[in-house]
């Protein structure tokens, strides 16, 4: 899971991401956001991470889930994570993801969009889940 988290932030780092980059001044962050984030950042969290190993090899697939969450907190409207978010689906959508030592990305999906309204934070909350099929 750790290659392939490296290769997403790589990638939104990378001039190909720029638009995403732009619709989110607030960063990207792993797992959690700082208490003083602001403007609209994006939370990346590594779901699961199944691995299947192919008897007497060392080949094997592992199918990887990775949800990437929009947020605004407290300031904004819905309409500033929903661009980011599409900016995301359009960045990491059928991607091959490159740069992970060991691992080749066979296929990538972004499914699962919705958009919610934080009632902690009073902002939004765009939240995509991305699949990702790995060979090892």
């Amino acid at each position: 899971m750790d290659e392939l988290l490296k290769a997403i932030v790589s990638l939104y780092n990378a001039a190909d991401g720029a638009t995403l980059k732009a619709a989110t001044p607030g960063g990207m962050w792993l797992d959690e956001a700082p208490q003083n984030a602001s403007a609209t950042f994006i939370v990346l969290t590594g779901v699961s991470a199944v691995e299947e190993f192919v008897m007497n090899s060392t080949v094997g697939t592992i199918e990887a889930v990775v949800q990437f969450s929009v947020n605004n907190i407290g300031s904004g409207t819905d309409s500033l994570v929903v661009t980011a978010g599409q900016a995301v689906r359009s960045l990491y959508h059928d991607t091959i993801l490159t740069g992970m030592t060991g691992i080749t990305c066979l296929m990538a999906k972004c499914n699962n969009v919705r958009l919610i309204r934080d009632p902690d934070s009073t902002g939004y909350s765009y939240v995509i889940e991305t699949r990702y099929l790995l060979g090892r």
